[in-house]
């Protein structure tokens, strides 16, 4: 399929004759030519045929690209279809169909002899490659068994000596099992003699010990009784000691009551006489004081500080 290809503007290839009809793109109406949109108004024209001139005398489908690209592979559809259907029309017009038909035979008969060929030595190559695997597996399944047979012999060689070994180990430990069987009798003996002794010294000890319990039990019960009848005691003197302590405490409140009431009465008296001592000396301060006699009034006042 030739294309040609242009940047020209719409009004440039436009003639009387053309005729410009929007297709869809699923039409199966057959068109010379597309005319591409572009982004900037101009417009491609994608010519189908064999035509290369740019006059359109044929009606022409204008397709915008930037719809969808699902609409691009339509387009792209279309042109291979319509390729093929000019190939088929421009071949049926060849004066050498015949001929080109026959060459094409014969490069076709060609081409199967060398796939036949080419399809033989395949077969060969696999048959003798089958061989040699079958003879491989031949190989290794018999140096398989060999080491299968040998494997086998020394699993049997070991479940021998194992046996042996287990049967050896068996009747030394039932040896050892009868040597300590025989300890285990003689120390059985002789602990039963040491138990029959301890036992009759157990005995007597404990003899001795159930007596020395009884004397104590005995002794307790004597102590038991005493501390009874102390507790029965007890109440009685207890309240005759919290009577008695009452009886101190009135006596002890009675003595200090009296002894604040004399004490009270000899502070009475004792201020009643300092007063009076107080005033007599005064009075013959002031006597003695007129009569300038110094050393009197000294010991006068001596004598009030005394006091």
């Amino acid at each position: 399929m030739n294309i040609l290809i242009t940047n020209l503007l719409l009004s440039d290839i436009i003639t009387d004759n053309t005729r410009i009809i929007k297709l869809s793109i699923y039409s199966d109406e057959k068109t010379d030519c597309i005319f591409l949109k572009q982004r900037n108004g101009q417009v491609k024209i994608k010519k189908i045929g064999n035509d290369n001139t740019a006059i359109l005398s044929v009606k022409c489908a204008i397709f915008d690209p930037y719809t969808s690209e699902y609409s691009n592979h339509e387009l792209d559809k279309r042109i291979t279809k319509y390729d093929s259907l000019d190939k088929i029309a421009v071949f049926d017009k060849h004066e050498d169909k015949d001929d080109i038909i026959n060459k094409l035979q014969q490069q076709t008969e060609k081409l199967e002899r060398k796939l036949n060929e080419e399809t033989r030595k395949y077969q060969v190559s696999q048959d003798k490659l089958d061989v040699g695997k079958s003879s491989k597996l031949s190989e290794e399944k018999s140096e398989l068994d060999e080491d299968t047979i040998k494997h086998q012999d020394s699993i049997e060689k070991f479940t021998t000596l194992n046996d042996q070994l287990i049967t050896k180990d068996i009747n030394k430990f039932r040896q050892q099992t009868e040597k300590l069987e025989r300890q285990l009798n003689e120390e059985t003996g002789k602990y039963q003699v040491s138990q029959d002794k301890l036992d009759v010294g157990k005995s007597s000890k404990l003899s001795e010990k159930k007596s020395e319990l009884d004397e104590e039990k005995s002794e307790l019960d004597e102590e038991t009784i005493i501390h009874q009848d102390f507790i029965e005691i007890f109440p009685a003197l207890d309240d005759q000691l919290i009577t008695k302590y009452d009886h101190i405490n009135k006596f002890q409140q009675q003595t200090e009551k009296l002894e604040r009431q004399s004490l009270n009465e000899e502070t009475g008296k004792h201020q009643v006489f300092r007063d009076k001592f107080i005033s007599f000396n005064n009075k013959l301060k002031d006597k003695k004081v007129a009569e300038n006699d110094d050393n009197f009034a000294q010991e006068i006042e001596k004598n009030e500080n005394e006091i």
